[in-house]
């Protein structure tokens, strides 16, 4: 992995292996720590008019990396936690990124 990279695994599961990062086969989705830093900082969810929050939840982050929320999706990945109606983050998303490739 190229120095300042931060790999993104499908629902933000990371795996070392003596203190590195190992990439599952199949598996190339990877932003830079800046680009994901940002979203982090930046993320916010809406429950409603008025009712927006800083994300509190892996689901807040994923979505606010996807730029997206899909109810069903959300439902069927995150039982028990409410889907926001939408999500917001201030990044500039890299050249290569594509919703698609988060989860």
């Amino acid at each position: 992995m190229a120095p300042g990279k931060f790999m993104l695994r499908r629902n933000l599961l990371f795996r070392y292996r003596g203190g590195e990062l190992v990439q599952e086969v199949g598996d190339s989705t990877d932003y830079s720590a800046r680009y994901v830093a940002k979203v982090f900082e930046t993320c916010r969810v809406s429950f409603g008019p008025r009712r927006v929050y800083k994300r509190s939840r892996v689901s807040d982050f994923v979505w606010c990396l996807e730029n997206r929320v899909n109810s069903s999706v959300h439902n069927a990945l995150f039982p028990g936690t409410p889907a926001p109606r939408s999500v917001s983050e201030r990044a500039t998303e890299p050249s290569d990124w594509d919703p698609d490739d988060i989860r």
